[in-house]
Order: C-alpha cells, then sequence, then structure tokens
C-alpha cells in the first residue's frame, strides 16, 4: 500500500540523514545532531 511505501521512505531519508551527520569529520557532538535533526 502506498502508506507502507511512505512509511519506509521516511524511515530511509531519516537513517540516511544520521548516516551523514556520524560520518561527518570532525565528529558532530550528540547534543548538535539531536538538534540538527530537528531542522
Amino acid at each position: 500500500s502506498k502508506m507502507r511505501i511512505g512509511l519506509a521512505e521516511q524511515t530511509v531519508l531519516v537513517a540516511l540523514g544520521q548516516a551523514a551527520v556520524y560520518s561527518e569529520i570532525p565528529p558532530v557532538p550528540s547534543s548538535q545532531i539531536q538538534s540538527r535533526l530537528e531542522e
């Protein structure tokens, strides 16, 4: 169903966003990671 695909896409986007933040050099403090994900 469409909803399931949309949910999966959102999960993938969040995972990609987290991976991009975590792989940044220099490492980002976890306090900044949370604020970035909320932007």
